[in-house]
């Protein structure tokens, strides 16, 4: 089963660090694939670097950039 997780950021908090444990035991289950989509480029947890699971950055250029839209809908696909 193939699994995109899509959040805000990867710094430091508590949904960063419930997300890198349920990416780690999902992995640890077997038969996922597992991709992470962010908007920023900061990463804070080790967690995500040592998983070698692919991390797209999809970065925006204003506040309300519609084109993330279309750049998720791409990755998706």
């Amino acid at each position: 089963m193939k699994i995109l997780l899509f959040t805000d950021s990867l710094g430091g908090g508590g949904k960063e660090r419930r997300m890198g444990e349920l990416v780690k035991g999902l992995i640890r289950k077997g038969g996922y694939e597992i991709e992470i989509a962010t908007m920023d480029t900061k990463i804070e947890y080790s967690i995500f670097k040592e998983l070698n699971i692919p991390i797209h950055f999809l970065i925006r250029k204003i506040a309300w950039d519609p084109t993330i839209f279309w750049k998720l809908f791409k990755l998706c696909r």
